[in-house]
């Protein structure tokens, strides 16, 4: 971890927001483990980077850690390679301000993990997804036959049929109406 110049808010001393910084630094580094998501960290999220509380410490941490898509939209609010904007607000006046230093340390820190974190929560949300597949196709067959789509505009996107001069033609709305 670099060394920063911190300087003394209102609410935070220089002290507690080195404190931050190594929470923050050593919650990434160990994959976002609960056990490392520190009360002094959830304070510092809350407080100071724009999310809202989420009730508490463990409710911001279901919020955003159990599920990888939640992750990976939390991550990208400390992404540098984007716009670092607040995914609960869609601002930046968590860059700005008092906390402004120990904000743009915990994104430069965490450039150094968030790729890796991205890919695994990626990775995670896909389990998910295909988990939830399964279970749905258990649920209903494995090949559920669904309603015929009654929309036009439903009709046109489902197939085209070749025409007499080898060019293809809508398929006939139903009772052979055509377009």
């Amino acid at each position: 971890m670099k060394q920063y110049a911190f300087s003394d808010s209102e609410f935070m001393s220089t002290r507690e927001k080195a404190l931050v910084l190594k929470a923050w630094v050593r919650f990434l580094k160990n994959g976002l483990r609960l056990e490392d998501f520190t009360d002094r960290l959830y304070q510092h999220l809350h407080l100071h980077c724009s999310f809202i509380a989420h009730y508490n410490r463990a409710g911001f941490y279901a919020t955003y850690f159990e599920n990888g898509e939640d992750t990976t939209r939390f991550l990208s609010q400390f992404d540098k390679r984007g716009d670092c904007l607040s995914i609960e607000y869609g601002a930046s006046w968590w860059l700005h301000g008092d906390n402004e230093d120990v904000n743009a340390a915990m994104i430069e820190e965490a450039s150094a993990y968030i790729p890796t974190l991205m890919d695994q929560a990626s990775g995670k949300a896909k389990e998910a997804d295909l988990a939830e597949a399964q279970r749905l196709a258990a649920k209903h067959g494995r090949f559920a036959s669904f309603p015929a789509p009654t929309s036009p505009v439903v009709f046109r996107l489902r197939r085209l049929q070749p025409g007499k001069s080898g060019k293809a033609l809508p398929a006939p709305l139903p009772g052979g109406v055509r377009y």
